[in-house]
């Protein structure tokens, strides 16, 4: 029907929208629901796949690939300030004694101790983490030359005062070894290259010793001595 003025006038327009109209909106709705449900999901799935990346699922510490995060940090504040840091390694010979006695449950037992001990002896800003089977790895911003005996001593006494106990034996000392890399003063500091002068430290020390040198510096392996 058209009304004076020509135009056409349809009834139904003024009535309720069509029930398929409807539908097909609540079923948009249901879908934008839907979609943002499953991007929560992917978000925490994402999240717990980055944690599972970096963290030891043994212990609970950060693995290499954290603590390798953390440490490039390190060297990147120590690029735009200078800041020393030290990087420590602290082997535990007797893990080894362990495994051999109690496998493999025995072994991560002993991971768990000491990560626990070692990381009570370190100030909130430091990162320890488990880099292998042999011990224990720690990255401490802020750490001179000067504070690093106060650090070695504190694990030692905590690992001496608190060994591990198991049922029906004698406790088991977990007599430490320590490597240790100070930055050096140099503008620009190689992550990969301060680990391999961590290896070689490492190498060096032996059970109730430590290794401690600058990075950069040559060393003498023989006495452990900061260059």
């Amino acid at each position: 029907m058209a009304n004076e003025e020509g135009t056409v006038h349809h009834p139904a327009a003024e009535g309720p929208p069509p029930r398929d109209l409807e539908e097909a909106t609540a079923r948009i709705d249901a879908l934008e629901a839907e979609l943002q449900e499953v991007l929560f999901n992917n978000g925490v799935l994402r999240l717990q796949l980055d944690m599972l990346a970096s963290t030891d699922i043994v212990t609970g510490l950060p693995n290499a690939n954290g603590l390798l995060e953390v440490l490039e940090k390190a060297v990147a504040r120590h690029a735009r300030s200078g800041e020393t840091f030290a990087v420590m390694f602290v082997g535990i010979s007797a893990l080894e004694r362990v495994a051999e006695r109690f496998g493999k449950e025995g072994l991560e037992d002993a991971l768990r101790h000491a990560g626990a001990l070692v990381g009570a002896c370190l100030r909130r800003l430091d990162t320890v983490g488990r880099i292998d089977e042999e011990g224990l790895l720690a990255v401490m911003p802020m750490l001179e030359e000067r504070g690093v005996p106060a650090v070695i001593a504190r694990i030692e006494h905590i690992l001496e005062t608190v060994p591990m106990v198991f049922d029906d034996e004698d406790a088991i000392r977990l007599v430490p070894s320590f490597a240790v890399v100070i930055s050096g003063p140099a503008a620009s500091i190689d992550p990969p290259a301060m680990m391999r002068e961590l290896v070689a430290a490492r190498q060096a020390a032996v059970p109730g010793t430590a290794v401690v040198i600058h990075s950069g510096a040559s060393w003498d392996a023989s006495d452990g001595k900061l260059p």
